[in-house]
């Protein structure tokens, strides 16, 4: 399973490397059973992506902050476990400033979620 993530998440990068300008990335594979990926993402149109994701066998415990070049919050996916009126706790995205429900997120999810908004900057941009 873990294996199978790790390959998931590179034929991720791969699929979006024409969108970012610079990345650092660390997979460091614990055990069979448990992977810790973490790093930053800087796209072209300078928007950052830091995230660190712990990956069990059972369970996955994250943090993906998405946001401007100037480093402001554009939205923020945790585990953390505050926020226990969510539906959806411990899973929520800090949307702004709001704080609201979200799905179980992992790498994946987020980079499509990324990616779609820093395509939406760049047609804004011209």
């Amino acid at each position: 399973m873990i294996d199978k993530y790790v390959h998931r998440v590179e034929s991720k990068l791969s699929e979006f490397l024409w969108l970012i300008k610079h990345k650092q990335i660390s997979i460091e594979k614990i055990s069979d059973e448990m992977l810790i990926i973490r790093g930053r993402i800087v796209f072209i149109d300078e928007s950052i992506v830091d995230f660190r994701e712990l990956v069990t066998s059972k369970e996955i415990d994250y943090r993906y902050q998405y946001m401007t070049r100037a480093k402001k919050m554009i939205k923020r996916w945790d585990t953390a476990p505050h926020h226990p009126q969510i539906p959806t706790h411990p899973y929520h995205v800090h949307d702004g400033n709001e704080i609201k429900s979200s799905p179980k997120m992992n790498f994946i999810k987020v980079m499509d979620a990324v990616s779609k908004m820093v395509i939406d900057n760049l047609i804004k941009e011209k």
